[in-house]
């Protein structure tokens, strides 16, 4: 999983957790696979100085094993999260790459 940013990578943490809930909200994503990776950048905004939302809604994966489902989990006071819902539990790397900015989320399948 590829997020890329406009300015500079902002802080983030990238963990499983038991359910997927997004910054602000109280229920769970519902989202596939049987593990669970949260994303979370701040400070961060979904939105564009013209009000447009970059990434949208939730999609599934094809062409991977370990990656079935990700979604934009919210939007709320600086905090952007996302669920990645994975196959089964795995390791993951995070790399931060330039040019232009990037945080990447490498799943072991």
């Amino acid at each position: 999983m590829l997020f890329e940013f406009a300015g500079p990578v902002p802080s983030y943490t990238v963990r499983y957790v038991p359910e997927i809930v997004g910054p602000g909200q109280r229920a769970a994503v519902r989202l596939g696979g049987r593990a669970f990776l949260e994303v979370v950048f701040h400070p961060a905004a979904t939105r564009d100085g013209g009000g447009f939302s970059a990434p949208r809604g939730s999609d599934s994966v094809g062409g991977t094993r370990a990656l079935v489902q990700y979604c934009l989990a919210g939007d709320h006071a600086g905090y952007v999260s996302f669920g990645l819902g994975i196959d089964k539990r795995a390791p993951f790397r995070v790399m931060e790459l330039s040019n232009p900015p990037r945080v990447a989320i490498d799943i072991a399948e």
